[in-house]
């Protein structure tokens, strides 16, 4: 039976064999959360929305945390958002 709790099977099961929490420590929140949806895409909740969710954490760290933003980028993200 897995850890749902310390190891859930939606991040421990990478080919690498490598758990997410162990590359994301490392990165800023935004940075990490972006990470997690992928790692996780499609394992827990649709692959759609597992790329807006990391999408959202993507512009938000663009936005607050880069500071130079790019009109035509997120004119592209809401076209793919779209579908």
């Amino acid at each position: 039976m897995s850890d749902l709790i310390n190891h859930p099977p939606h991040y421990t099961e990478h080919p690498s064999k490598i758990e997410c929490i162990e590359i994301t420590r490392h990165l800023d929140f935004n940075r990490g959360n972006a990470i997690k949806y992928l790692w996780r895409c499609g394992k827990k909740d649709s692959v759609n929305q597992e790329l807006k969710k990391a999408i959202w954490y993507l512009n938000d760290e663009i936005n607050n945390g880069l500071g130079d933003v790019n009109y035509s980028y997120f004119r592209f993200n809401f076209l793919i958002l779209q579908f």
